[in-house]
């Protein structure tokens, strides 16, 4: 089988009316579409980037991003039978998420307050709030003793972006980083009462806390931001929106007593064994 190939196009017969078309770069034989000018724009100065201060800026890549996350859960759980037909079973339960992705955990770039603290500034006093907001310029930013952080800082930017641990720079995120972490830890309580007749019962009690620095709905890719990051992600955890610190069930179930008529057969089969159940749940949340 031949086939016929041309720049940008390529035909195969025997497949009818079938062809693969792409685009190509260029042809040699219509010259080199580039100027002088283009083909020596590039800076290769290694001091381009940053600029004074630019808002894009390369996510910081975090060391723990070949982690694989990991669930550790641990229940203890006792039962006992304290009459007839009534028992009560305890557990406790503790559960462990780490190394769950976390992008937007930490912005590295953040001021946080124990640093503005640092400078003598007060984010409570109105007086130093209007400070932080002003230009590094204004005379009252020069009379408290500031000056811009680097030759050719643009002096329209504040206080507060000169104060920054990069001030060069806007917000900078992490990206595929594995430093989220979840805990659960849940006290629940349980007993069951078999009535008699078919009839049973049963009430269940949880007493829980659900915390964590990442949201632990869908797959954990959501991160809750810290507030202060000179401190452990960990020491800042915070309660999660599934959070739920106390539930009460109440449960029963009934067994339907066998008709007179059903006793073998396709009687017995179609109408015994039936069974009808509930459960009402009351949830305090967080």
């Amino acid at each position: 089988m031949k086939s016929l190939q041309q720049p940008g196009i390529w035909l195969q017969p025997g497949v009818p009316q079938q062809s693969f078309v792409w685009s190509c770069a260029g042809q040699f034989s219509n010259g080199i579409p580039y100027s002088a000018a283009t083909l020596t724009a590039t800076n290769f100065d290694p001091g381009a980037y940053p600029g004074p201060v630019q808002s894009s800026h390369p996510k910081l890549h975090g060391s723990k991003q070949r982690q694989t996350c990991a669930l550790l859960p641990n229940t203890f759980g006792i039962e006992r039978e304290i009459a007839r037909d009534l028992s009560v079973e305890a557990s406790f339960i503790d559960n462990r998420g780490v190394w769950l992705e976390s992008d937007g955990l930490s912005v590295i770039n953040q001021l946080p307050v124990s640093v503005i603290a640092q400078h003598g500034l007060d984010v409570t006093n109105p007086a130093d709030q209007a400070l932080l907001t002003s230009s590094i310029s204004s005379p009252t930013v020069a009379a408290r003793g500031f000056t811009a952080p680097y030759a050719g800082f643009p002096t329209n930017q504040t206080l507060a972006q000169a104060l920054r641990p990069f001030p060069q720079f806007g917000n900078i995120g992490d990206q595929y980083e594995r430093d989220g972490n979840t805990w659960y830890d849940a006290l629940q309580v349980k007993v069951t009462k078999r009535i008699g007749k078919g009839l049973s019962g049963g009430l269940g009690y949880s007493w829980s806390k659900d915390l964590g620095t990442v949201s632990s709905t869908g797959t954990y890719t959501t991160s809750i931001p810290i507030q202060d990051p000179t401190l452990p992600p960990k020491s800042q955890k915070t309660f999660l929106a599934i959070d739920q610190p106390q539930m009460i069930n109440f449960n029963f179930n009934y067994e339907v007593p066998r008709f007179g008529f059903a006793h073998s057969g396709w009687k017995a089969a179609l109408f015994s064994g039936w069974t009808t159940d509930g459960i009402s749940i009351t949830r305090a949340v967080s």
